[in-house]
């Protein structure tokens, strides 16, 4: 189990599965189980974090788009996705969790003040249907 947390990551799932997408928790399978799921993918989408390195992995991939929930528009995943020419939707709404202890990586995050996880998982799910009928 990852020993950072997104506050919001439950509603927001269930959100999305009430939209049609598949929740997928990386860090619950095998690394080889989780390179043969990405390559199913047509779009993958994710917080920053170590799950996106992973996207390395994958040579010739389906993959048309991986949106990114993240504290940035620019920061190491987004520069993998360029390097490897995987077109990216970025959706900067996430903070640190003022209230976490944890340090640098490890530290949980949340969403922007602005941002509820109802209304994120519709603007995610109308980039991946626009991205889709490209």
């Amino acid at each position: 189990k990852s020993d950072r947390h997104l506050k919001e990551e439950n509603k927001i799932e269930e959100c999305l599965q009430g939209l049609g997408w598949t929740i997928f928790h990386p860090q619950e399978h095998s690394i080889q189980h989780q390179l043969k799921v990405y390559e199913t993918c047509k779009i993958i989408c994710g917080e920053e974090g170590s799950a996106m390195h992973l996207l390395f992995g994958l040579g010739k991939h389906a993959i048309k788009q991986v949106i990114l929930l993240t504290q940035s528009h620019k920061n190491n995943f987004t520069l993998q996705l360029d390097c490897q020419s995987i077109p990216k939707t970025v959706i900067r709404c996430l903070t640190k969790n003022p209230n976490c202890n944890k340090s640098g990586t490890r530290q949980d995050l949340q969403l922007n003040e602005n941002t509820n996880g109802k209304i994120l998982a519709q603007t995610i799910d109308s980039h991946a249907n626009k991205d889709l009928s490209l």
